[in-house]
């Protein structure tokens, strides 16, 4: 059952059987007899993978929420120790999560239980549900939306936007946005949220002349154009200490935004993650000034 649910989600027999430790022809052979037992091809091979039949399709949510059931049933309910124990936590955080959030979580971590680990997975965000429900990650922190059965959240802070420029350039230049060539990093994973739409209901989708996918590339970019970019209060705050940028005092009609903590609740009675949380609510969970 584990090897059905990672083929539909890896549209491949030998990716889904490196995920659940099995080698090619186990993996083909398990493909093999549960097509006999259930006597239904499950997958059909097209130019873009494996994709389900339609009775595969339809007992495919049956068998992920009882599978997921069955695992956590069959944990143990020993106490976690966070000082001895080595477990692995997996985040999802987008490039810029893992610059604002990874490197004070990992200090935190690292004074109070030296053994754990973390990864960071980066869910994009239309695949975030599936990805917490199945357990491919444990939690993930940004602007996000909380839709779909079984998600918990808390909101650890409100973030704003705030337009920056380049630290040579001179902030006179721009006394609104109208006046600004503008730059948008939109990334797929958690911590994006779709600023262009709002953009757009303002009059200034024709301003945006540069979409980035990723944030690392930004404070070259804006040492090297002429071009205001519009990102988070925080990251905009860690530019300008850094003297890779200043904030233009200008306002960014984008409000308010929640950066939420999200779990699948299939976890919350597992100690170690319940443990984890408290940690994340501990190091991000207080009012910040920016």
């Amino acid at each position: 059952m584990r090897l059905l649910l990672a083929i539909d989600q890896h549209g491949s027999v030998s990716r889904a059987g490196g995920v659940v430790g099995l080698s090619q022809p186990a993996s083909s052979n398990a493909l093999a007899r549960l097509r006999t037992s259930l006597d239904d091809p499950l997958f059909l091979r097209t130019r873009d993978g494996m994709i389900p039949t339609p009775y595969c399709a339809k007992i495919l949510p049956i068998v992920r929420a009882n599978l997921a059931g069955i695992e956590n049933a069959l944990q143990q309910p020993d106490d976690f120790v966070a000082h001895s124990s080595s477990e692995t936590f997996r985040l999802s955080l987008s490039d810029l999560g893992e610059m604002m959030f990874l490197p004070s979580l990992a200090h935190h971590m690292s004074q109070i239980a030296p053994n754990l680990r973390m990864h960071n997975i980066a869910a994009a965000r239309q695949n975030l549900h599936n990805a917490l429900q199945q357990r491919q990650c444990d939690i993930a922190i940004g602007i996000l939306n909380t839709a779909g059965n079984g998600l918990n959240s808390t909101t650890l802070f409100h973030e704003t936007y705030r337009a920056i420029i380049g630290r040579d350039v001179d902030p006179r230049k721009y006394q609104t946005l109208r006046d600004a060539p503008i730059t948008l990093t939109a990334p797929s994973a958690t911590y994006a949220n779709d600023i262009e739409d709002e953009l757009s209901k303002k009059g200034l989708a024709n301003n945006i002349v540069l979409r980035l996918r990723h944030f690392g590339a930004l404070p070259q970019l804006l040492n090297q154009m002429d071009v205001v970019a519009i990102v988070p209060s925080q990251y905009a705050q860690s530019l300008k200490n850094q003297q890779q940028a200043q904030i233009l005092p200008i306002p960014v009609p984008l409000g308010e935004h929640e950066v939420k903590m999200i779990w699948h609740q299939i976890t919350d009675s597992d100690p170690a993650i319940t443990w984890f949380r408290q940690q994340i609510l501990d190091v991000f969970g207080e009012p910040r000034v920016v």
